[in-house]
């Protein structure tokens, strides 16, 4: 359209060219902006719509249950009754509400504060939890008094339990406070949350303008987790809590030898899982923490291994000939090696001893011997090809532990390996570390002449490996292993009639030997107490029993617990025999 210059065009022409102009443009955005709502953003509108009145909210799932070996449940779910009051937007409560509130008040003795926050959502049709956890004394008191009360209802939810608190806690894990959603934080609860947690469902609630509650509808149902079989044998945890020292620190583990399915696992201090539940205090956690109760002594932590580890020793001296079976040795208590004084636990001598009593007596002078020909790295391939210095497996999150060699010294230290270090090590000291879990595979692989991959699922299947070390050098090493029960530093075990038992001690130091007249040792400087054994009774399996006591003294104490145990699994045997 052309606007006319011309002086002698009236003004209002002008004025109505510019109008119908501005009236097209008006009009133009104004189908361009309905162009934009109804066909490019009429999607996006269409959900924030939804949005202002429909909530979406999950409901979370049971998690699966937790059998032993037994089928005895030892984590569930229990069911739990809340009370809620569900507000009906009356601005101040009725007389009927008032009084409902008073009894309510006194039967829960509601603080100020919860009364407050139950008349608010009554003014808001909001929903407020009066209880969470109703005994069955108080539902009952609720169900006769309020048959059919507008405002009040009854509703069920579910809570992870465990039944034999503190008993296998560390294999059992615990779960994450229900605020911040239910998963496994340790143990099973955590390596099997996958199959434990189940699927979740949805609710879908509709609103109003004022946010009161028009409906509600499960969209999409909850389905249970799946169940976990384990080889866990709770009455033998049992028996292992009361037999071990209730204020001590350490391990005890059972694990069938043929199979290596884990029947015990005890972890001390421990903790009770069902804690966890709920948010934990600062104070509580604080003191987990500075008791360490959450480490899983048996799987994850590390210690000298003492004189078990003269097994590693004997086997690797007699299969690469260093030594033979028929050998001598005189004990004056001590040897000398390079200007250094290395001496036996028995400071007044043993006397002349065969390599069977010194193991049998637990005589530290033949192995020093050994440690004069024999080379690290020789020794620590021998380690591990008895399991040491190794981890099991991913599922049971074990530590590797330390088994050292030239290189790794070389490596850490900048300085070649020492052949006086070498003296320490054959007797279980020096940089040496294993875990409990660790001497139970090679206790197991030096008696039945395998190694075996422990487990704690009762799915998983059995894996038994070879050793590259000769049968009948493993047999010997066994038959002086019974000689430690019968002659030796472990006969005072030797109580039980048919129970054949193969076994171990050892006193392990976490510090240096002190010169004569030196104050005594603190507690936490205290030697750490070992018994590890092959037992087999009657025509049952056999299985390997170890047990780590920190900062003991003396292996006397580990053998004490072990006596104790045993005494009650022989009971247990004879009474669940068929």
């Amino acid at each position: 359209m052309k606007i006319a210059n011309d002086k002698n065009t009236p003004p209002i022409v002008n004025y109505i060219h510019f109008l119908v102009i501005g009236i097209l443009i008006s009009f133009g955005c104004i189908i361009a902006q309905l162009i934009y709502l109804q066909l490019i953003s009429s999607f996006h509108l269409f959900q924030q719509s939804r949005r202002n009145y429909l909530r979406y909210a999950h409901v979370a799932s049971p998690r699966g249950n937790i059998f032993d070996r037994h089928g005895t449940l030892i984590a569930t779910n229990r069911p739990l009754i809340r009370l809620v009051w569900n507000g009906s937007g009356n601005r101040t409560l009725s007389s009927e509400q008032e009084e409902t509130l008073i009894f309510l008040a006194s039967l829960f003795d509601l603080s100020e504060e919860s009364q407050l926050l139950l008349k608010k959502s009554e003014r808001k049709r909001a929903r407020f939890v009066i209880h969470d956890q109703l005994s069955f004394q108080a539902l009952g008191t609720i169900l006769e008094r309020f048959p059919e009360h507008n405002n009040l209802s009854l509703e069920t939810h579910f809570q992870r339990f465990y039944p034999f608190g503190t008993t296998a806690c560390h294999t059992l894990g615990y779960i994450s406070d229900i605020s911040r959603g239910q998963r496994g934080i340790m143990g099973l609860e955590k390596i099997c949350n996958s199959l434990l947690q189940g699927v979740s469902g949805q609710l879908l609630t509709t609103i109003n303008s004022l946010g009161h509650v028009l409906s509600q509808e499960q969209i999409q149902k909850t389905l249970m987790g799946d169940n976990v079989y384990t080889t866990l044998d709770m009455p033998l945890n049992r028996l292992a809590d009361e037999a071990f020292p209730e204020d001590a620190a350490g391990a005890l583990i059972v694990m069938d030898a043929s199979t290596g399915a884990l029947r015990v696992v005890l972890s001390r201090p421990a903790f009770d899982p069902n804690i966890f539940i709920a948010p934990l205090s600062s104070a509580t956690w604080q003191h987990l923490l500075e008791q360490k109760a959450l480490l899983n002594r048996a799987f994850s932590a590390c210690y000298p291994p003492a004189s078990l580890f003269k097994l590693v020793t004997l086997t690797a001296a007699l299969d690469t000939g260093i030594i033979s079976s028929q050998d001598t040795w005189h004990c004056l208590g001590y040897t000398t090696f390079r200007g250094r004084s290395y001496a036996c636990n028995n400071h007044i001598a043993h006397g002349t001893v065969s390599i069977e009593q010194a193991l049998a007596k637990s005589c530290n002078l033949p192995f020093f011997e050994i440690g004069r020909k024999i080379k690290i790295n020789t020794l620590a391939q021998y380690a591990h090809w008895l399991c040491l210095g190794t981890r099991t497996s991913e599922s049971l999150g074990d530590k590797q532990g330390l088994i050292p060699t030239s290189q790794w010294k070389q490596q850490l230290f900048g300085e070649p390996w020492w052949p006086g270090e070498t003296l320490s090590a054959t007797i279980g000291q020096s940089f040496t570390l294993v875990t409990p879990l660790q001497i139970c595979r090679m206790i197991g692989a030096i008696c039945q002449g395998y190694a075996v991959t422990p487990h704690w699922l009762a799915a998983t299947p059995i894996e038994r490996s070879t050793l590259p070390i000769s049968p009948s050098i493993l047999q010997i090493i066994k038959q002086y292993m019974r000689q430690v029960v019968l002659t030796g530093t472990g006969k005072s075990i030797n109580v039980v009639e048919e129970m054949r038992v193969y076994a171990k001690t050892g006193t392990a130091q976490v510090c240096a030997l002190k010169p004569a007249g030196s104050p005594p040792p603190q507690p936490h400087e205290q030697p750490h107490a070992w018994f590890a054994a092959h037992i087999t009774y009657k025509q049952h399996d056999p299985i390997v029993l170890v047990i780590i006591i920190e900062h003991a003294g003396s292996s006397r104490v580990a053998l004490g617990v072990a006596k104790k145990f045993l005494k009650q699994y022989q009971h247990y045997l004879d009474a669940t025999a068929p």
